[in-house]
């Protein structure tokens, strides 16, 4: 994977980091490192994710991420 900025912040409900720059969600290690060769566009994570993600986390990642058609599309998918 390229170096590219990355701002990742750890959402403990779901077991994942989120890049909010690149709108990108990682698996996360036991240690807590996220697993950055192994990437998935928010846009392509399961439903089952936003249903169990925290109202903390959801927060943390409206807050982390620069676009505001990821932030629309996460408020969309946590309330369905």
């Amino acid at each position: 994977m390229s170096q590219m900025e990355k701002r990742l912040v750890s959402l403990e409900s779901v077991g994942s980091v989120y890049d909010g720059i690149n709108a990108m969600f990682y698996p996360m290690f036991e240690n807590g490192e996220a697993d950055l060769d192994n990437p998935t566009e928010l846009y392509d994570v399961d439903d089952d994710v936003f249903a169990s993600l925290s109202k903390g986390d959801v927060q943390l990642m409206c807050m982390n991420t620069d676009s505001e058609n990821a932030v629309r599309f996460i408020m969309k998918n946590v309330t369905k």
